[in-house]
């Protein structure tokens, strides 16, 4: 009896390893099939493009770096994995020009391994369609380009911005009948002369790329091309800008480059670097990496910023944000987890050549006057050398925001205070009637007469 379970066991294990040996040859020859000699005619990772290759067609690209089959799927196709298999450079690009489908949603079938594929929308979507599915990347129509008017508009020096934060769903939201109705670009561009008699001259935006659901800060981004879907489209975000620039008004966009929520296409083609339990599994991922709880305490999955795969990609995020939407600069969130290197997080100083200097060295060469503010704490298991001063010092990072001034403003606003008398007044007792203070939204603006 023992005997033959063994002969069972063993012929089963024998037609196993017949079965995926050809499985893995099938998957080997089709990938020798999809590979080309052709090249794109620009170096291009991502997205989808009109007339790159051919007048009335569309080529859409993916990087997707070891996969050995990659499909184009999309309303046009039915979603049909076998209509439109794509072609690679070998290296990890894959592309397909097909004719232009007009505005359609679209994805890419990608085949993670043997056992399992995935279904994702385009890392470098433009506009984003969530459904139950996954998130898909929309085409747009073809349309006009968008008429600036902001021509003769200069980004003003540092030193003269007087920036106000905001949120767009909560700046330009309100409550009726008992629920809350989210602002928009549209009521925001509405409320700007509010902020003009303020004296304001700069609005810095806390995220606005494309997260999921409906409410949120925007520090679970997904797709960094995109716009948040709540807060309108990318012409009503342009008519924002140029209204903005056009009252005199710079616009900063924060952006959370440290982490992304799992939906993220990069993420979702290769097997997880978690287990039911959090235990973290072998890493496949060319993005994303492992991080002590130190590094990331928000949750989501970490960019691996030292990989070259990673720092191409966040390079092209700030090039399309800086030229496409004609914003003035970035506020950079979490700057100390975007630079930490989990090969060596005791590096005591920034690497030109990726993390945030690299990111930094992009926004620079495509808007030299661009502004670039970073939030940076010393973490956990990092060089003690490795200080807000030195990311000034050594990258192209412009000023790093000061977390402590809220914390300081709102002590002295309440008496709450001792050292900074001596500090701010030398000596001078700072006494109530001795200020006047503006309440503007969320804000409060504090004058000393």
């Amino acid at each position: 009896m023992i005997k033959a379970i063994g002969r069972m066991a063993s012929t089963l294990f024998a037609f196993f390893r017949t079965f995926l040996a050809a499985m893995e040859s099938k998957f080997s020859n089709l990938f020798e099939r999809a590979v080309t000699h052709d090249r794109l005619p620009a170096d291009i990772r991502g997205g989808a493009h009109r007339d790159l290759v051919e007048k009335g067609k569309v080529t859409f690209v993916l990087r997707a770096p070891y996969k050995p089959v990659v499909s184009l799927v999309g309303d046009f196709n039915q979603w049909d994995t076998r209509r439109h298999p794509m072609q690679t450079d070998g290296a990890g690009t894959w592309w397909i020009t097909v004719p232009d489908p007009g505005r359609t949603r679209y994805g890419y079938y990608v085949l993670v391994d043997n056992d399992t594929h995935a279904w994702i929308g385009d890392p470098y979507a433009r506009e984003v369609q969530w459904s139950q599915d996954a998130p898909w990347g929309v085409l747009p129509g073809r349309m006009a380009p968008f008429a600036w008017r902001d021509r003769r508009w200069r980004t003003p020096p540092l030193r003269d911005l007087v920036i106000y934060e905001l949120c767009v769903r909560d700046f330009a939201g309100a409550w009726h009948g008992g629920h809350p109705h989210y602002g928009n670009f549209e009521r925001l561009t509405r409320q700007l002369p509010h902020l003009t008699k303020l004296g304001v001259n700069c609005v810095e935006l806390m995220p606005i790329q494309a997260f999921p659901g409906d409410s949120s800060w925007g520090y679970n981004p997904v797709f960094y091309h995109a716009i948040a879907n709540a807060y309108g489209g990318p012409e009503d975000f342009k008519r924002f800008v140029d209204t903005c620039h056009r009252a005199g008004m710079a616009v900063i966009v924060d952006v959370a480059f440290n982490h992304a929520w799992g939906q993220h296409p990069y993420y979702n083609i290769y097997p997880p670097l978690f287990g039911p339990k959090g235990e973290w599994w072998t890493r496949w991922n060319p993005f994303f990496h492992h991080t002590p709880s130190s590094i990331n305490m928000w949750g989501g999955v970490d960019w691996d910023h030292f990989s070259p795969e990673t720092t191409r990609y966040f390079q092209d995020i700030v090039r399309y944000w800086l030229a496409e939407y004609h914003i003035d600069g970035f506020r950079f969130d979490w700057v100390g987890g975007v630079d930490y290197d989990s090969n060596e997080p005791a590096r005591p100083s920034f690497d030109p050549y990726h993390g945030i200097a690299a990111i930094c060295w992009a926004a620079r060469q495509a808007k030299p006057d661009c502004i670039l503010i970073g939030e940076f704490w010393q973490l956990e298991g990092t060089h003690g050398e490795k200080s807000a001063a030195k990311l000034v010092q050594e990258t192209e990072m412009d000023a790093v925001w000061n977390g402590y001034f809220h914390h300081t403003l709102d002590d002295v606003l309440n008496h709450r205070w001792e050292w900074e008398k001596q500090d701010i007044y030398r000596g001078r007792r700072l006494s109530r009637p001795g200020l006047r203070q503006r309440h503007a939204g969320d804000q409060l603006l504090v004058q000393p007469r």
